[in-house]
């Protein structure tokens, strides 16, 4: 753990600065539709501020993803401005309903 390996804070949570989420994306729009989606969705969830992420789409024609499209997001939870403080707050209590609130609702 870094925080060993440099004498300093021994407590993991320190150092989360990223989110993972996986979710499903609606099959009836093309791909176009379902990015600008998530871009709408991460803006929504960051409170309106513009932070870091990428996003895996997994909906190639063809393939078993096809039917059942979906993406995988990486989003930086720091404050764009300062690089401090969470923005997201993936590590809250309620947070995931939160996120599942915003997805339904974009």
């Amino acid at each position: 753990m870094l925080g060993h390996a440099t004498g300093g804070i021994e407590h993991s949570h320190v150092f989360r600065v990223i989110d993972k989420l996986e979710i499903a994306l609606p099959i009836e729009l093309d791909q176009a539709q379902r990015v600008e989606l998530v871009r709408a969705f991460v803006l929504e969830l960051s409170g309106g501020k513009a932070v870091p992420f990428f996003a895996a789409f997994h909906d190639k024609a063809g393939t078993k993803d096809e039917a059942n499209p979906h993406a995988h997001l990486v989003i930086r939870d720091r404050d764009p401005a300062t690089g401090k403080g969470r923005v997201i707050g993936m590590s809250e209590k309620g947070s995931t309903e939160r996120a599942r609130e915003i997805w339904e609702r974009i």
